[in-house]
């Protein structure tokens, strides 16, 4: 029969391995709110409002140590961090360019600069009420961004309801926010994981 000493040290080793997992592998991740509706949090035709989706968050793939890293953040990934703006607060937004690209926001569209000219971005993830729809902060209709080394441009899939890289993620569309902020970009730093795999509710089981 174990004695105490060798419960606790059990106890402690499920604890540590535990935290380990938390901390460079894999954590649960509650969705909070309409910005990624339709591909979150939309259930029974209508995005929600308060907390509904649940999913797993990897870390371990986007895991970085020094000089060496798993692997890096993609556009299109759906990703977690935190933004400068609002401290402990984790926010859910897709990657819509990556370092040294530039994006144009025009008339509701996005665009993406190749080969010295802005091809409008195909965006299937939109829903009717979206497309043509990303609006901008202060009535401007035209701006551009370029991102810089090690950041990130991300939008909300709901971009009707979205707090975003276009209002460096302030919570007003009212705030001042420059196209050349860093505010308005995500850093590497900053992500926490890969949105990955949605186990709530049970009818949309999926990878994301």
């Amino acid at each position: 029969m174990k004695t105490w000493i060798e419960f606790f040290i059990d106890l402690l080793i499920v604890v540590l391995v535990a935290m380990i997992i938390r901390s460079y592998v894999v954590i649960p991740f509650k969705v909070y709110g309409p910005s990624m509706c339709n591909t979150l949090n939309y259930t029974e035709e209508r995005c929600l409002m308060a907390y509904g989706d649940r999913m797993i968050v990897n870390i371990f793939g986007y895991l970085k140590i020094g000089n060496f890293e798993i692997g890096s953040p993609k556009n299109n990934d759906i990703i977690i961090f935190a933004p400068n703006a609002v401290s402990q607060r984790f926010y859910v937004k897709r990657i819509i360019a990556s370092e040294g690209e530039t994006v144009r926001i025009k008339d509701g569209f996005v665009f993406k600069q190749q080969n010295n000219e802005f091809i409008k971005l195909d965006e299937p993830y939109l829903n009717d009420d979206n497309y043509g729809n990303t609006l901008l902060p202060s009535g401007e209709s035209d701006i551009m961004y370029t991102v810089p080394e090690d950041h990130y441009f991300v939008l909300g899939d709901n971009r009707l309801q979205s707090t975003d890289s276009r209002n460096c993620f302030h919570t007003s569309f009212g705030q001042p926010c420059s196209s050349d902020s860093l505010s308005s970009f995500v850093s590497r730093e900053q992500i926490k994981g890969k949105a990955w795999f949605r186990f709530w509710p049970l009818n949309k089981i999926n990878f994301l």
